[in-house]
C-alpha cells in the first residue's frame, strides 16, 4: 500500500539549538510560550506542504481522469487514484442502474484489477449509498485475521442524478473526516467524467447507428430485388441491435405471413399468425413499435411462434406506407433488455424497408409487365411492327422478318415498312393501309399481293398516341384458299342436304329455326320462308311441344337426342317421325341444335301389325287358360248347388256348402277381372296422382288382413313426392298385387314377419319399393315372374297374371317394375314411374 496523502494529525518537529538557547534565557513561563508559538508554526506549515500537495495530487487525478472518453478506463483510473492518495486496502466502483440499485462493476486491490468475490464486503455500503445518495460507513469483522474491515462509501452525483458509487476498503484504524472529504472531492471530479463518458459513448453510438442505417438505406435503395430488399434488412437490423434473429412478416388479409428469417428466427419461416391472435400483429394495426422484454408474460401473444423460434425478447416495428401498413419487422432476443432507443432505430429501419418494399414491388410488377409484354409481342402468331411518323420501323417481331422473306436474326430497324415487304421504294401515302393510320390518325385495314412471292397479307395499321402506328401482317393465303374451298364444299353439302329424303333443320339457342330444306316443306306443308325465324314449338301439337322442350334442352346441354314426334301432314292425316338431335358448336361452345326428321309411320303401322297379331295369339292362349281355371270353381258350384237341392237350407251343412258357393264364385269374379285387365283396349284414364295417396289408399285396403295374420307392416314415404300425370286406379292395383303377393310369401312363415312399403325421389322420378321378410325367390324363377301364367305358387292359390298385368300398367306408364331376390332373405319389387307433366290442353 502506497504512503497516504494526509494523516490524522502534523507531527512533532524538533527546535533549532539557536532558540532553544534563547529560549533557556527567558523566563520559565515566556519560554513556554514562545516554544509553544513555534511548535504550532511548525505544524501549520507542515501541513499546508501536505495540502498543497493534496491539491496538486487532487489535479493529476482530475486531469488522468479527463484524459479518456471511455467509462471502463474512467472507472480504472478512478480506482487507481483512489488508491494511491487514501489510506486504503481495495477500492470499488459501482453503477447506479435507475432503480435505486447499484451494480459492482470493478474492484481494485494492491494496484490492479481483482475479482468482484472480494468487493462483497462492501455491498451494504454501497447499496445504502444507492438508496440514500448520502456517504455510508461500516465496520466488518474480517474473518480469520483477528482484525476489523472498515468501509467508507460515497455516492458520485451529478446534480441530483446518482451516476456510481465509490466505496474504499482497510484496516482498523479507520477513515477520517479528511478522508471522506477528499473521497467526496475525487467522487465529484469522477462524476462529471463518468457523464461525459456516457454521453459520448452515447454520441458515438449514436453516429454509428446512423451511419449504420444511412448505409442499410443506400443498401436498400441500390436493389430492387424483394428477396435482396429483405435479406439486407434482416442482417441490418440484427447487426445494428446486437440481436440473434430476425424477420420480416407481410399482411395476408387476416394473417401476418412470415415470409423472411435470419438467425434465430429461421424455425417459423413461412408461419402464418392470426393478427388478432398475436401481439405483433395487434401493434401493426395500431401503427406502434412494441418492445418485449419478457415473451412468456405478454397477454395475447401468439404462443406457436414465440415457442418454435424459442423467443424471450423482442421488438417490433411496423412497416407503414401512405397506404396503410403492409407488415412488421422484428428482432429477436439478446442478452441485455431492449429499450426505447432500440425502439426508434428498428423504426427507422422499418421506414426504410417499407419504402423500399413499394419501390421493389413496383419495380417486379413494373419488370413482369414488361417481359409479359415482350413475350406477348414475340409470342403474336402474325408479324407486328412499330412504325414511326414516316413509316420507318422502331420495333418488330421475328415474324415480321419471316413474313418479309428474311431470317429471323435480321433486325429491320429503321427501314421502311413497305421496302421491307414489297422489296419495292413506296412512300407513305393517305389512301394506303399505314398512311391511312399514320396521316390520318384512323384505323386502317387493306390486303397487298406480294409480288416477290404472289402471297397475300392482310395489313391493319392503328394509330399510336406518340406518332407513327401500331401495324400487324398476317399471310391469309392459305385462309383465303381455304375461304374458297369452303364456299364450294358449302354448295356440295347444301345440294346434299336438299336432295335429302328426310326432313333437315337446325335451330338457335332459342328454338327458332334457322334453315331447312325441302324435304321439311313438304313434311309441313309451308314454304321455307313460312317457318325460318318461328319457335320450332310453334309447329308442334300441343301434346308434343313440353316433350320436345325437354329434348331441345338436353340437346343444348351437349347430349345427342333420339325421341318421336307426332305431326299432321298437309293432308291432314296425322303422322309419326323419329327424330335425332345433336348439339351444334361454334368456338368450342355450344350454339345450336340439328335436327334430322325421318317419317316412321309406314314402319309404325306394319309393326302394331304384328304386335297386334301376336297379341290375338296371346289372347288365345288365355281364353285356353281362363277356361281351364274358371273350370274348377264352376264344377265346385254345381256340386255344392246339388247339395243344396237335397238338403234344408236351415242346416249347418247348408249353411257352409252356400259359404263355400259365395268364396269360389268371388274367386271366379277376380280371376275373369284379370283376364279383362290383361285383354283391355281401351285407354287409360290419367290425371294429376299423388303416389303416396295411391300407396295409402292401398294399405287401408290390406291393413286389417294383414293384422289378423299378424304380418308388421310399415311405411316408409318421402312427403315431398311431386305429382304425376298417371291412372290411379291401374296403379292401386299394381300395389295390391304386390301386397297380396308378400302377403303370401310370409304365409306360414315362421320369425319376424314384415313388409315395407317405401317411397323416394330419385334422378329418374318417383320410386316405390315393396319388400318382404319371406323366404325369397328361386333364381331360375326370377327371370321369369313377369310372365303371364306363370307361378309358383300351389294350385289354386294364384293364377300367374298379377305380376304381368302389373308388368303392363306400369310400362303404359312409361316405368319400369322390376325384383330383386335372395333365398331366405325376402323379396324386394320396385316400381319406378317418371315424373310427367300433365299435357297442354288443346286450343279450340
Amino acid at each position: 500500500m502506497m504512503e497516504p496523502l494526509v494523516t490524522g494529525t502534523a507531527p512533532e518537529h524538533p527546535l533549532d539549538p539557536r532558540l532553544r538557547d534563547l529560549l533557556r534565557q527567558l523566563p520559565d513561563a515566556q519560554a513556554s510560550v514562545l516554544e509553544s508559538l513555534i511548535r504550532d508554526r511548525d505544524r501549520l506549515v507542515t501541513l499546508a506542504e501536505r495540502r498543497a500537495e493534496r491539491l496538486q495530487r487532487l489535479h493529476e487525478v482530475s486531469v488522468a481522469l479527463t484524459r479518456s472518453l471511455d467509462r471502463e478506463e474512467v472507472e480504472r483510473q478512478l480506482a487507481r487514484q483512489a488508491a494511491r492518495v487514501l489510506p486504503c486496502s481495495g477500492v470499488v466502483i459501482a453503477r447506479a442502474d435507475g432503480d435505486g440499485g447499484a451494480q459492482l462493476v470493478l474492484h481494485w486491490r494492491d494496484g490492479a484489477e481483482a475479482p468482484l468475490d472480494g468487493a462483497l464486503i462492501t455491498r451494504a455500503a454501497v447499496d445504502e449509498v444507492a438508496h440514500t445518495s448520502r456517504a455510508s460507513r461500516a465496520v466488518l469483522g474480517a474473518a480469520g485475521r483477528g482484525r476489523s474491515e472498515q468501509v467508507l462509501a460515497v455516492p458520485l452525483t451529478v446534480g441530483f442524478r446518482l451516476t456510481a458509487v465509490i466505496a474504499i476498503y482497510g484496516g482498523s484504524n479507520g477513515f477520517s473526516a479528511e478522508d471522506e472529504d477528499l473521497l467526496h472531492t475525487l467522487g465529484a471530479t469522477a462524476a462529471t467524467a463518468l457523464v461525459n463518458a456516457t454521453l459520448f459513448a452515447e454520441s458515438l453510438h449514436e453516429r454509428r447507428q446512423s451511419e449504420a442505417l444511412a448505409a442499410v438505406s443506400g443498401a436498400l435503395s441500390a436493389s430492387l430485388r424483394i428477396a435482396d430488399v429483405l435479406r439486407l434488412s434482416l442482417r441490418h437490423s440484427m447487426a445494428i441491435l446486437g440481436a440473434s434473429g430476425s424477420s420480416v412478416a407481410l399482411r395476408r388479409d387476416e394473417y401476418l405471413h412470415l415470409v423472411a428469417t435470419e438467425g434465430s428466427a429461421d424455425p417459423i419461416q413461412g408461419f402464418y399468425v392470426p393478427l388478432a391472435e398475436s401481439a405483433s400483429g395487434r401493434a401493426m394495426l395500431e401503427e406502434r413499435t412494441l418492445v418485449v422484454n419478457d415473451a412468456s408474460a405478454v397477454e395475447g401473444g401468439y404462443a406457436r411462434t414465440r415457442d418454435t423460434a424459442s423467443i424471450r425478447k423482442l421488438v417490433s416495428a411496423p412497416l407503414l406506407t401512405p397506404d396503410g401498413p403492409i407488415g412488421i419487422l422484428s428482432v429477436v432476443n439478446r442478452e441485455a433488455d431492449f429499450t426505447d432507443g432500440d425502439a426508434r432505430v428498428l423504426q427507422r429501419l422499418a421506414s426504410q424497408l417499407a419504402l423500399a418494399l413499394v419501390n421493389a414491388r413496383l419495380y417486379e410488377e413494373a419488370s413482369e409487365a414488361t417481359r409479359e409484354l415482350s413475350t406477348a409481342f414475340e409470342a403474336i402468331a402474325g408479324g407486328m411492327a412499330v412504325v414511326d411518323s414516316e413509316g420507318f420501323i422502331v420495333r418488330h417481331n421475328t415474324r415480321l422478318s419471316s413474313l418479309a422473306g428474311l431470317g429471323t436474326d435480321v433486325s429491320l430497324r429503321g427501314r421502311a415498312l413497305y421496302d421491307v415487304l414489297l422489296r419495292v421504294p413506296q412512300g407513305l401515302m393517305l389512301e394506303d393501309t399505314v398512311g391511312t393510320a399514320v396521316l390520318g390518325r384512323v384505323v386502317g385495314r387493306g390486303v397487298i399481293r406480294v409480288p416477290w412471292s404472289s402471297r397475300l397479307l392482310q395489313i391493319v395499321a392503328s394509330p399510336h398516341p406518340a406518332g407513327g402506328a401500331v401495324v400487324t401482317v398476317d399471310d391469309v393465303t392459305a385462309e383465303r384458299a381455304r375461304d374458297e374451298a369452303l364456299v364450294r364444299a358449302e354448295a356440295r353439302y347444301e345440294r346434299l342436304v336438299e336432295s335429302a329424303e328426310d326432313a333437315i333443320c337446325t335451330l338457335d339457342e332459342e328454338g327458332h329455326l334457322t334453315s331447312a330444306n325441302r324435304a321439311l316443306e313438304r313434311v309441313l306443308g309451308l314454304a321455307r320462308d313460312q317457318v325460318l325465324g318461328k319457335p320450332f314449338a310453334d309447329l308442334l301439337g300441343p301434346s308434343e311441344r313440353t316433350d320436345k322442350w325437354r329434348v331441345f334442352a338436353a340437346t343444348l346441354s351437349g347430349k345427342h337426342q333420339r325421341s318421336e314426334v307426332r305431326f299432321a301432314s298437309d293432308s291432314g292425316r296425322v303422322r309419326m317421325a323419329t327424330v335425332v338431335t345433336a348439339p351444334l358448336y361454334e368456338d368450342g361452345r355450344v350454339s345450336g341444335v340439328l335436327a334430322i326428321f325421318r317419317d316412321v309411320t309406314e314402319e309404325r303401322a306394319l309393326m302394331e301389325k304384328v304386335v297386334r297379331s301376336e297379341k290375338l295369339a296371346a289372347l288365345g292362349e288365355l281364353v285356353g287358360g281362363v277356361a281351364h281355371e274358371v273350370n274348377s270353381p264352376l264344377t265346385s258350384i254345381l256340386a255344392f248347388g246339388q247339395l243344396l237341392q237335397d238338403s234344408t237350407l236351415d242346416s249347418v251343412e247348408s249353411h257352409k256348402a252356400l259359404d263355400t258357393i259365395v268364396h269360389e264364385a268371388k274367386r271366379a269374379a277376380r280371376i275373369v277381372g284379370k283376364f279383362l285387365s290383361f285383354a283391355r283396349q281401351h285407354p287409360t284414364d290419367k290425371m294429376d296422382t299423388d303416389l303416396n295417396q295411391v300407396v295409402l289408399d292401398t294399405i287401408e285396403l290390406r291393413r286389417y288382413p294383414l293384422k289378423m295374420q299378424e304380418i308388421l307392416l310399415e311405411t316408409d314415404l318421402a312427403p315431398d313426392l311431386p305429382l304425376t300425370w298417371a291412372d290411379p286406379f291401374q296403379l292401386q292395383q299394381v300395389f295390391i298385387n304386390l301386397l297380396n303377393n308378400a302377403e303370401q310369401a310370409l304365409t306360414g312363415r315362421e320369425g319376424m314377419r314384415r313388409i315395407t312399403v317405401s317411397s323416394r325421389r330419385v334422378s329418374r322420378g318417383i320410386r316405390v319399393t315393396v319388400a318382404d321378410t319371406g323366404s325369397g325367390i328361386a333364381p331360375e324363377h326370377l327371370p321369369h315372374i313377369f310372365n303371364p301364367f306363370y307361378t309358383t305358387k300351389a294350385r289354386g292359390v294364384g293364377t300367374g297374371l298379377g305380376l304381368s298385368i302389373s308388368f303392363g300398367i306400369v310400362r303404359d306408364h312409361a316405368g319400369t317394375l322390376s325384383a330383386q331376390s335372395e333365398p331366405g332373405r325376402g323379396a324386394v319389387f320396385e316400381v319406378l314411374l317418371p315424373i310427367t307433366a300433365p299435357p297442354l290442353p288443346t286450343s279450340s
